[in-house]
């Protein structure tokens, strides 16, 4: 699986928004990964920097730094199924989908946690994450293109920018 993201990753979504490919065991080996690096995140940042605010606080952020990631792929999950009345996709693929999706913002999370340990490596975890960014976004639109099976791309952007900015606002609010 991992193989065939790195040589084509834009089929492999393809694969998993289609139902060829259940990918639902992977998705959730993937968010346990997304999950712990974001909690390990949290933690080291503390850890490094201190805690500021009350210990109240401090405990939300770090509950919250493990729901992030749930979040971040449950709340366009439930626009698209939203959207898509039409061609209704199992709330599974649809999930399934988010989290390969999702692949390079884990990786970024992963590579961020050696950000943690050592100040020096910043400049070369920050572009290698703005890349790994770029490319989970674009992923993202092959992905959710594909479950709502449409071809053109004019029809489709406006969909994928109202999917993005709606998760977008959720998630700031969250």
């Amino acid at each position: 699986f991992l193989k065939d993201m790195l040589a084509d990753p834009i089929a492999t979504v393809k694969r998993v928004a289609s139902g060829e490919e259940n990918a639902f065991k992977k998705a959730i080996m993937i968010m346990l990964v997304f999950i712990a690096a974001s909690f390990a995140a949290r933690i080291l940042s503390y850890i490094k920097y201190g805690a500021y605010g009350s210990l109240w606080d401090n405990i939300l952020k770090i509950v919250s730094s493990a729901l992030y990631p749930i979040c971040y792929v449950l709340v366009p999950a439930v626009v698209i199924l939203v959207m898509n009345k039409d061609k209704k996709k199992p709330l599974t693929t649809v999930i399934s989908t988010l989290v390969i999706c999702a692949v390079p913002v884990v990786a970024n999370y992963v590579i961020n946690l050696v950000e943690y340990l050592g100040g020096v490596v910043y400049y070369i975890t920050s572009p290698i994450g703005t890349a790994l960014s770029v490319a989970a976004t674009v992923l993202s639109y092959f992905g959710e293109k594909a479950l709502f099976e449409i071809e053109d791309d004019k029809e489709f952007i406006k969909k994928f920018v109202i999917i993005e900015v709606v998760a977008a606002f959720v998630l700031y609010i969250l």
